[in-house]
């Protein structure tokens, strides 16, 4: 199917020779230089509030995605989009934006102009 034309416009603006360094060739399996790039074993140290996001027909989404998110202690919502592929933020605009909103709301990340709630893994 066509693409949206706000995938066209940012497909314009991408550094081809880095995305397809990191990525591969294609955009279903990595190949490039994150092909081996894995931290399922590090989730359990984020302690930050977490969204996890998919589409139900996205191919990129490993199928174990529940399982990986339950090693996140703190995953606050994994939202599937029934309708979505891997661009849930294009295919179910509106509700992923207001599920994106809400989920920043009930954690005071709209509330504090400056907010400095920064997690890292390692």
């Amino acid at each position: 199917f066509p693409k949206p034309q706000c995938h066209l416009d940012s497909d314009k603006k991408a550094n081809w020779e880095i995305y397809t360094k990191m990525q591969g060739v294609d955009e279903f399996s990595a190949s490039g230089t994150l092909e081996n790039l894995n931290f399922t074993d590090q989730l359990y140290k984020i302690d930050a509030p977490t969204l996890m996001t998919h589409g139900k027909y996205d191919t990129m989404v490993p199928q174990q995605q529940k399982a990986i998110a339950a090693e996140i202690r703190n995953l606050s919502a994994l939202i599937e989009y029934e309708h979505s592929g891997h661009l849930t933020f294009i295919d179910d605009a509106g509700s992923y934006n207001d599920d994106v909103a809400n989920f920043l709301e009930a954690h005071d990340y709209l509330k504090e102009p400056n907010h400095q709630k920064q997690t890292h893994v390692g």
